[in-house]
Formats: structure tokens, sequence, C-alpha cells
């Protein structure tokens, strides 16, 4: 994902909100944030685009499954 092996590439992911529609569907909406890190130290030394994910989910049966989804670059004006 990059050239420069004394960095790693990391991520945050945190839940911006959840909504459900019955007992079997969940509209999740995520920001996901990049950076890199030191291999050294493991501090922050770089970041890169923030991103939103939105994930429909459904039960079927005992499991969850993402039934579809989509994402996009957040911009200044976000």
């Amino acid at each position: 994902m990059h050239e420069d092996p004394n960095q790693i590439h990391d991520y945050r992911l945190a839940r911006e909100a959840v909504r459900s529609f019955g007992d079997d569907i969940v509209v999740a909406h995520y920001l996901v944030r990049q950076f890199f890190r030191s291999v050294d130290s493991g501090d922050i030394v770089g970041t890169e685009s923030d991103f939103r994910i939105t994930h429909t989910w459904q039960r079927r049966g005992e499991t969850w499954q993402i039934i579809t989804g989509m994402s996009g670059t957040l911009t200044g004006d976000d």
C-alpha cells in the first residue's frame, strides 16, 4: 500500500449510527480514518483520507450477513 518499509498502514473504525428495520435488517454507518504508523515507535507519522462506510445487514437464520454497502471519501465540506 506504500513504499516506505518503516511505516505500517493502520486505520480506526468508529460506528457513527445504527438503525434497525424490524428484527432482521440493520443499517450501520461507520467513519474510517486511515493513517501510517512508525514500525519502530508505533507513533502516527502520516495520514491518508477519511471515508464513510454504510453496510446493510440482514439476519439469515442464526447469523448476520452484509447484503449491500457503499463507501465514499470525505471532503473538507463533510
